[in-house]
C-alpha cells in the first residue's frame, strides 16, 4: 500500500464532507480491477474521513500492481460535491512505494485519442526540448482590417490641392522616345529547353517531391490488386487463431463493454451506499441524522450532554418533551428557518410556569373571529360575547376611587376603583364617558333607575313578587272608593328593569253590576300618553278580589314610567281598593310633580272607551291615592 495525504480547504465542517477514492480508467470512467498477487481480491472504493482541520490520509494500492479489463488505471479522489451535486474529483497515479501529497501525483486526463489509446498527462520533471514539429495547417482567414487612406487622400494630406481627376492627370508624364529594336527570338530553342527539363525530372529517382526512390511507387492497378487480395485473405496477418467465423464483431464488443460498465456502476454504487451507512453519512428515507439524534420505536430524541427534546408516542398520548432547558415554541416567517423568528410560548424547566408572548385569542374554530382576547400590550382582557353581545374589556384596578379621569379609553372598557366599585366606559374618548352599576362605599349619586331584586334595602319590592312595578305595596291599600262612570283613572308605575309587560293587575273591593257592554276597559299608556295595549273587563266588575288582565306583550324600559288606565261604565260601578282618601290627598300624593307626570290622576269624563292617545298635561288630581295597580311579565 502507498500512503496518500491531502487537506480540504474552505469546508465549515470537514468531517461531514463526502470523500472516497475510486478506481477509474484513463478516461475517468469507473473501472473494475484486481491485484494478481491476491487471489480473488477486487480493488474496491476506499472511504476517506478527514479530521476537523480538513487533513486526510488514505492507503491505496499502486496502479502498477492493478490488472483491469479497462487497461491502465488511475485513482479518482472525490473531495465533496459542487452545488449542483457534481462530484469534485482529483485523478492521481499512485506510485508503488512511499508517502505522497495528492498534488504531487496528480494526473490530467486528455480528450485526445491516439489509435486505440487515450493520452494521460502525469506529473514529472520537465524533459528536454523536442525537435521542432511540422508546420501546422493554415488558420482561418482573419477579419478584414479597416480600409486605409487612398493614394489621392495621402496626396491631399501631403499638401496637394485639386480634385481626384486633377491628381490622376498629374501622374501622367510626357511621351518618352521609342527604344531600339531587340534581336529576333527562336521557337525551336524554347521547345528544346522545355523538353530537356521534363526529361530530367522524369528520370530523377532520388528526390522527386521528397520521395527517396520513385521506383518503389506502386501503380494504381497494382495497388488495387493488392488491397483486394488482402481483404479476401483468411488470415492476412497470421494472427487469427479461429477460422470458423467465431469472431466478435465491433457491435458485440460494444454491447459487452456497456454491460460490464453498467455492472461496474451498480457494484460501485452499492459499495458507496454501504460505505455511507458504515460511516454514518447515509440519508435514510429522507431523514438525515447527524449528531446525537435517535429514532427508536417511533420516538425521536435529539439531545447533547446538557439539553434535548423528544417526540414520544409511547404511553397513552403523544408527548413533546424537553430536558435541561426551557422549551420555546416559535415560528419563522421564511420557508427555510429564516426571516423573522417569533417566539410564542415558553415552558419553564425549573417551575410549573407557562409564558405566552403577544395577544392570545380564544376562537370557536381555528381562523375564526376572536371571542375572548388577552392583550399584554394594551393591558386589556376582552371577555364575553354570548348571543352576539359585545365583549367587556377588563382594563384593571384603579388606585383611587371613582371613574378614570385621564387617558384614552374605549367603549366597553371596565375598571374597578379602589373602593371595589366597577365603572363601565359607555362612550370612547379622553377620558370617555363612564357609568357605574353600584354606589361606592364612600357614597355617591344614582341618576335614573336602580334595578333591585328581592327585598332590597329591607323593603317588600315588586321584584320579590315577580312583578315589574306597583305604586305601593298592596298591604297599604286599606280602603275602597266607588269610581265614577265615564272617568279615565290613571295610576303611574315606575319601571326599574327592562322587560316585556303582559299582565295588568287591579283590585275590586266591592262589586259592581250591570256593566255597559264593551265600556269597561283596562290599558297601558306610556309617558307620552299613547295607549300601548288594552283589554275589555265587563265581566270582571261583578266579583270582588285581585284581577289579572292579559294584554299584548309590550316592552317596558328601565328608568321610564307608564300609566295603568281604568275606565268603567255600569249601572253600579265597582269600588276599587286604594290608599289614603283624606282631604288634600290629590296635592299631597302628587307633590313636586307636574300634571304630565302625576302619580294619581284623572283624564277626561263621559268616555265609553280608552282613547288611543291622551294629553298628559291635561291630567287632574284624584281625591284618593289610587286605584292600586301593578304591571308584570
Amino acid at each position: 500500500m502507498t500512503t496518500v495525504t491531502g487537506k480540504l480547504l474552505g469546508a465549515a465542517n470537514p468531517q461531514r464532507v463526502e470523500m472516497r477514492a475510486e478506481l477509474v480508467d484513463v478516461t475517468g470512467k469507473p473501472a473494475v480491477g484486481y491485484v494478481p498477487s491476491l487471489d480473488g481480491e477486487l480493488v474496491r472504493p476506499v472511504p476517506i474521513q478527514p479530521d476537523n482541520t480538513g487533513a486526510w490520509t488514505v492507503d491505496l494500492t499502486p496502479n502498477t500492481l492493478i490488472e483491469s479489463t479497462s487497461g491502465d488505471t488511475l485513482w479518482a479522489v472525490q473531495e465533496g460535491r459542487a452545488k449542483d451535486g457534481t462530484p469534485i474529483l482529483t485523478y492521481i497515479a499512485v506510485p508503488e512505494t512511499g508517502s505522497w501529497w495528492v498534488g504531487d501525483i496528480r494526473a490530467d486526463l486528455s480528450t485526445t485519442v491516439t489509435g486505440q489509446s487515450t493520452v494521460v498527462y502525469l506529473a514529472g520533471q520537465p524533459g528536454p526540448a523536442g525537435p521542432e514539429g511540422p508546420a501546422g495547417a493554415s488558420g482561418a482567414a482573419g477579419q478584414d482590417g479597416t480600409d486605409g487612406a487612398s493614394a489621392y487622400q495621402v496626396a491631399v494630406a501631403g499638401g496637394f490641392t485639386g480634385t481626384e481627376a486633377e491628381w490622376l492627370a498629374s501622374l501622367v508624364g510626357p511621351q518618352g522616345e521609342q527604344g531600339p529594336q531587340g534581336p529576333a527570338g527562336s521557337t525551336a530553342e524554347a521547345q528544346a529547353y522545355t523538353d530537356t527539363a521534363v526529361a530530367a525530372h522524369a528520370g530523377d529517382t532520388t528526390a522527386v517531391h521528397g520521395i527517396a526512390d520513385t521506383a518503389a511507387l506502386e501503380t494504381t492497378t497494382g495497388a488495387t490488386a493488392k488491397v483486394t487480395a488482402h481483404t479476401g485473405a483468411a488470415d492476412p496477418h497470421g494472427d487469427r487463431a479461429w477460422a470458423d467465423s467465431k469472431f466478435a464483431t465491433t457491435t458485440d464488443l460494444g454491447t459487452t463493454n456497456a454491460t460490464v460498465t453498467d455492472l461496474d456502476g451498480f457494484v460501485s454504487d452499492c459499495l458507496t451506499r454501504v460505505s455511507a451507512i458504515e460511516n454514518g453519512t447515509a440519508w435514510l428515507s429522507g431523514l438525515n441524522v447527524a449528531g446525537s439524534a435517535i429514532v427508536s420505536n417511533g420516538d425521536l430524541t435529539v439531545s447533547d450532554v446538557t439539553k434535548g427534546y423528544r417526540f414520544r408516542r409511547g404511553g397513552s398520548a403523544l408527548d413533546l418533551e424537553a430536558t435541561g432547558a426551557d422549551l420555546l415554541i416559535s415560528n419563522w416567517s421564511g420557508t427555510g428557518f429564516n426571516g423573522t423568528q417569533r417566539a410564542y410560548l415558553r415552558l419553564s424547566a425549573d417551575a410549573q410556569n407557562v409564558q405566552v408572548a403577544g395577544p392570545v385569542e380564544s376562537v370557536a374554530a381555528l381562523y375564526g373571529a376572536a371571542v375572548h382576547k388577552l392583550d399584554p400590550a394594551s393591558g386589556v382582557a376582552s371577555l364575553g360575547g354570548k348571543n352576539g353581545l359585545t365583549a367587556v374589556r377588563f382594563a384593571g384596578l384603579k388606585a383611587t376611587p371613582g371613574a378614570p379621569t385621564t387617558g384614552d379609553w374605549t367603549a366597553g372598557d371596565a375598571v374597578a376603583d379602589s373602593t371595589g366599585a366597577w365603572w363601565l366606559c359607555t362612550a370612547s374618548g379622553t377620558p370617555g364617558t363612564w357609568t357605574t352599576g353600584a354606589l361606592p362605599s364612600t357614597g355617591g349619586t344614582i341618576s335614573g333607575s336602580l334595578a333591585v331584586t328581592g327585598h332590597a334595602l329591607g323593603q317588600d319590592t315588586p321584584a320579590a313578587h315577580g312583578l315589574y312595578a306597583w305604586p305601593y305595596p298592596p298591604a297599604q291599600a286599606v280602603n275602597t272608593t266607588e269610581v265614577t262612570n265615564g272617568v279615565l283613572y290613571l295610576t303611574r308605575v315606575n319601571i326599574d328593569a327592562n322587560g316585556t309587560a303582559t299582565k295588568l293587575y287591579w283590585w275590586v273591593g266591592n262589586t259592581g253590576s250591570g256593566p255597559a257592554s264593551g265600556q269597561n276597559q283596562v290599558g297601558l299608556y306610556d309617558s307620552s300618553g299613547t295607549l300601548l295595549a288594552s283589554a275589555t273587563v265587563d265581566s270582571a266588575i261583578s266579583s270582588a278580589g285581585l284581577k289579572t288582565t292579559t294584554i299584548t306583550g309590550q316592552p317596558v324600559t328601565a328608568g321610564a314610567f307608564y300609566w295603568v288606565g281604568l275606565l268603567f261604565n255600569a249601572s253600579v260601578p265597582p269600588s276599587l281598593t286604594r290608599g289614603s282618601g283624606w282631604t288634600g290627598v290629590d296635592a299631597a300624593a302628587n307633590a313636586g310633580q307636574t300634571a304630565a307626570t302625576y302619580q294619581y290622576a284623572k283624564n277626561g269624563t263621559g268616555r265609553n272607551a280608552l282613547p288611543a292617545t291622551i294629553t298628559p298635561s291635561s291630567n287632574t288630581g284624584t281625591d284618593f291615592a289610587g286605584p292600586w295597580v301593578a304591571v308584570g311579565p
